[in-house]
């Protein structure tokens, strides 16, 4: 089953029964964003390029008491002159919804990152929490910012038992999104 599939099924089977328990809430869909872009050109720092970009996916239902609860899909690729670094996790979300702001904490159940096409660090558990506020533009869609951060450990390197953790990484990111 693929990554997305699982965070489809993920979020149906934590909103449905309490959607059901409501009588009735707001499903919603966002995306959240961010992307770096640098290129350099002289004799002292060199020619390159790079870029990074964040990317999260969140799908879940906010009760009338403002709990939250869903799935989230996240993505990181890196892109340094040509080397590439690609970063997938997908997890469960329970947070606190009201007046536009949000605090939402994600457990990942697994990630993986691609260091290279050699180097592959696999079994990644970790936690994310993310703070923001959004803005609505229509009844049904919204815009906002976040700050978020997320700490992953990863237990397998190609196979092999290995420890490795990316500590910390915060950035702010821009959300759009749709309820229903």
């Amino acid at each position: 089953m693929g990554k997305i599939a699982q965070l489809l099924l993920l979020s149906l089977i934590f909103t449905a029964p309490a959607y059901a328990a409501t009588g009735g809430s707001s499903f919603m869909v966002g995306l959240s964003v961010i992307s770096l872009n640098e290129s350099y050109d002289g004799t002292t720092v060199g020619n390159s390029e790079s870029s990074r970009t964040v990317a999260d996916v969140k799908m879940g239902m906010v009760m009338t008491s403002g709990l939250y609860v869903g799935g989230l899909y996240d993505t990181r690729n890196d892109d340094y002159s040509g080397s590439k670094q690609e970063r997938t996790a997908f997890g469960a979300t329970v947070g606190y919804h009201s007046g536009g702001w949000f605090l939402d904490g994600s457990v990942f159940l697994d990630s993986t990152l691609k260091l290279s096409n050699s180097t592959k660090l696999e079994k990644g558990t970790g936690f994310g929490i993310d703070l923001g506020r959004n803005f609505d533009i229509t009844t049904n869609t919204y815009a906002g910012l976040q700050f978020s951060y997320k700490s992953i450990s990863y237990t397998q390197v190609n196979g092999a038992e290995v420890s490795n953790k990316l500590k910390s990484e915060t950035c702010p990111m821009l959300n759009v999104g749709v309820m229903f």
